[in-house]
């Protein structure tokens, strides 16, 4: 599943829940909310199956854009969060298991912007991914951080 978001439409925050999944504390849901599409496109995972299932909500500052995500990821995506730049970069989370290794992080440089978000999920959120585009127009993809199970969805900018 492919969702194009609008010219001028960006992310503004993200949500969704965690919780244990055979004994793995991860992502069971997660919504990409954008200014145009504050509900959010999403969700993605259904928590079936999880116990324990806590809310999250990334707050965002007036003025200021998400420059970053960065989590941890085992078999399942174990945590997310959210770089905020207004003057300085801010982190919000990570949501989820933020004791899960091996980590990661993807922060935008000059002149980049998030072209792509790739998610795979079912019971849970399974994995993330994004790709990355530069002012010359060149995408370059990420990994993607936890496992490739349940269905694809990808949200394009």
């Amino acid at each position: 599943m492919q969702i194009p978001l609008s010219s001028g439409e960006f992310i503004t925050y993200i949500s969704g829940s965690y919780g244990m999944y055979y004994r793995e504390t991860c992502i069971t849901t997660m919504k990409i909310h954008t200014n145009l599409r504050p509900d959010g496109y999403g969700p993605y995972g259904r928590a079936q199956g999880a116990e324990g299932v806590t809310d999250f909500i990334s707050p965002l500052p007036l003025n200021s854009s998400i420059v970053g995500f960065f989590g941890s990821y085992g078999v399942y995506l174990a945590s997310i969060g959210i770089n905020a730049e207004r003057t300085m970069i801010t982190p919000y989370g990570p949501y989820g298991n933020s004791e899960s290794s091996p980590n990661w992080s993807i922060e935008l440089n000059e002149g980049q912007r998030f072209s792509k978000v790739r998610i795979s999920h079912g019971y849970i959120v399974d994995g993330i991914g994004f790709d990355i585009t530069d002012q010359s127009g060149k995408t370059t993809p990420t990994q993607l951080f936890g496992g490739s199970g349940g269905s694809p969805s990808e949200v394009l900018f």
